[in-house]
């Protein structure tokens, strides 16, 4: 659980904007996702490692150049990763191209490491054991990121179990629905600890090519990306793939700003901070098939991790705490208060009656915590989100 005490917590890196990356004006899905003004609060962290499981990289590149850490090849079992089809490059380009080096164009984060770990051949297809192996090798070596865009048909012990143990140490790991037109989402995104995409067009309707179903948490632009080829220049692609890399690159910002958060947390961030009914009638209120949660909106989920709850004591002696949420919170009610007195250990409330809207709030009155506020000496709160 995330918390935050009234106290709350600080941003870093400020500067961001606009980059001056000569193709970055092509980068629709930049603007739709709101990076500029998530940039605003965070360009990324250095200390950050961001796992591109995929066909590899071609890390001789200026666009990754400076953000490299130690990959493996799982395909041919050597140490050199590199790219033999373009598609971990392209993926790669997206979660984390270099910003203001006037070369192409940005991605999501501009200060991650980025770790290449080829898991998938030359015909971008990939055994289920070397995806676990890919797995296992980010979590030993540090990454706090995993994005695997890719997916099968049937589900693997060895890799759910090398994906819960990645989780269970602190790493996000994101992955796709998938694109075949399909109700049936592809395998690991059918788990439901994994945070799974879906993609959608420059008018936020469901891309005609991406999976839905129950498993699915959010979307995000997933048509005509543009990003870095294998040989380094721009392309345009398309695909549930290029969706994903736009979630982690999001995620690996969150960990910039609080890097104690957990896949759920991180979970909870990003959905309640997505944009929910932005689409056409497939994008109901609150959760449905075919968007999750909403649309990716990368400067919400900040400003929800950089929550920094008020908390004032009312005239008849109540406590009010008060912050910001985005208005899909009212769907998805992330939050959970805990309060303790001086020499105790905190209390949960159970099912805190929390009031969204423009300022979300809640107001101690005894009801909750068993003794009214005024005559409790001391009393401490925190407001935690991850659910």
């Amino acid at each position: 659980m995330a918390w935050r005490s009234w106290t709350g917590w600080a941003g870093v890196g400020w500067g961001g904007g606009m980059p001056s990356d000569p193709s970055y004006g092509s980068q629709w899905h930049h603007q739709k996702i709101d990076s500029e003004g998530a940039w605003e609060h965070t360009e990324g962290s250095t200390g950050i490692t961001v796992a591109v499981l995929d066909t590899g990289l071609n890390t001789t590149l200026t666009e990754f150049q400076g953000r490299l850490v130690s990959g493996y090849d799982f395909v041919n079992a050597d140490a050199d990763p590199t790219d033999d089809h373009g598609h971990g490059t392209a993926v790669a380009g997206v979660v984390a191209a270099n910003a203001n080096n006037g070369l192409l164009v940005a991605g999501v984060d501009w200060k991650c490491r980025i770790m290449p770990i080829k898991v998938l051949d030359a015909t971008n297809i990939g055994l289920y054991s070397n995806w676990a192996l890919g797995v296992n090798f980010a979590r030993m070596n540090g990454a706090r990121v995993i994005n695997l865009s890719a997916g099968g048909w049937t589900a693997d012990t060895a890799l759910t179990n090398a994906i819960n143990a990645a989780i269970a140490a602190g790493v996000i790991f994101v992955t796709i629905t998938h694109n075949h037109s399909s109700g049936t989402i592809t395998y690991p995104g059918t788990l439901p600890q994994a945070i799974t995409v879906g993609a959608t067009e420059r008018n936020d309707t469901r891309s005609d090519f991406s999976n839905w179903g129950s498993a699915i948490d959010l979307v995000a632009p997933g048509r005509e990306i543009y990003t870095v080829s294998k040989t380094g220049g721009l392309t345009n692609l398309f695909g549930t793939s290029f969706a994903a890399p736009q979630v982690a690159g999001a995620a690996a910002l969150l960990l910039s700003i609080n890097p104690d958060l957990k896949q759920a947390e991180v979970s909870a961030l990003l959905t309640v901070g997505a944009e929910d009914g932005v689409g056409d009638g497939e994008d109901t209120a609150g959760w449905d098939q075919y968007f999750g949660w909403g649309r990716l909106n990368v400067l919400n989920s900040i400003l929800l991790a950089e929550t920094k709850p008020g908390i004032e004591v009312l005239v008849d002696g109540r406590m009010r705490l008060s912050w910001q949420a985005s208005a899909n919170a009212v769907a998805k009610e992330p939050f959970t208060i805990e309060w303790r007195e001086e020499g105790t250990g905190w209390t949960s409330i159970a099912s805190p009656a929390i009031s969204y809207g423009a300022t979300t709030e809640w107001i101690d009155d005894g009801t909750e915590t068993g003794e009214h506020p005024v005559l409790a000496a001391g009393r401490i709160y925190r407001v935690g989100i991850g659910n």
